[in-house]
């Protein structure tokens, strides 16, 4: 029998009715993309608490009247408080069984859905936003390198000039984000169209005559070397223009003040 407090909306668990141990935590929700050769982007987008769940024990000559309780709050689905020992959720109780076996012994089993952890609340969603955006940029500008596309780098570098102008994206002027926007557009379009050549010439490159037998073994190895170049480009183009229109998402989001 677990000797810590233990209180979900307004029933407080004793006793029997505690469980010998309360499992927390959680995982981080990720967007992860793979690409060839390794590369991959992971996109971060903030805690995804794992359900609470225990089982107890109802007895006393309560029990019934405990059960009710505990099911009518299962049935109405409102948002109610968890506390135990130093930790504190909203929570919605998902499922709630008992298992009936005399008026005054009922054991159960419960299940919570986390809404918001209070001791630990979510980060400032302006700092998380600014943050992501700055994130999109660093990646954005590691795909210009790796791209080493004169037109591209171009298009971007001015994208960073904008941003510089700015002493926070989330806090830019409407006119500053408007252009802020439109040059994000020529960038991506640019990367769009890298990405685009590099999957044609991967097209042209990649059919079984240039690979069948009887093709010369140089020709052959000139193929597979340019495929190589090909796919790296490929890569770095969709890596770009993908970071490119999550970065004109969150603009346009901070525009509209959604």
């Amino acid at each position: 029998m677990a000797d810590f407090p233990l209180l979900l909306g307004d029933v407080q668990f004793a006793d029997f009715e505690i469980p010998d141990s309360i499992k927390g935590g959680g995982a981080q929700a990720l967007d992860i993309k793979r690409y060839g050769g390794g590369l991959r982007t992971v996109d971060a987008f903030g805690p995804d608490d794992a359900p609470i769940s225990w089982s107890g024990m109802f007895l006393d000559d309560t029990a019934e009247s405990r059960c009710q309780q505990l099911d009518a709050m299962r049935r109405a689905g409102s948002q109610v408080q968890l506390s135990y020992g130093s930790f504190n959720y909203a929570v919605v109780i998902s499922r709630f069984e008992w298992d009936y076996q005399k008026f005054y012994q009922i054991p159960y089993s419960i299940t919570l859905e986390v809404v918001q952890d209070n001791v630990q609340p979510a980060t400032d969603q302006g700092d998380s936003l600014e943050s992501d955006m700055q994130g999109d940029l660093d990646d954005s500008s590691a795909y210009s390198d790796a791209l080493d596309d004169p037109d591209f780098t171009g298009d971007l570098g001015t994208v960073f000039s904008d941003v510089q102008g700015m002493s926070s994206i989330t806090g830019g002027s409407v006119p500053g984000l408007t252009q802020l926007l439109s040059d994000i557009g020529v960038a991506g379009g640019r990367a769009s169209d890298l990405e685009s050549a590099a999957d044609t010439a991967m097209d042209q490159l990649g059919v079984p005559a240039n690979f069948a037998s009887g093709v010369d073994p140089l020709a052959m190895a000139n193929s597979l070397s340019s495929m190589s170049g090909s796919s790296f480009e490929l890569c770095n183009s969709f890596g770009a223009a993908n970071s490119l229109t999550k970065l004109s998402k969150s603009v346009a989001s901070v525009l509209t003040g959604g």
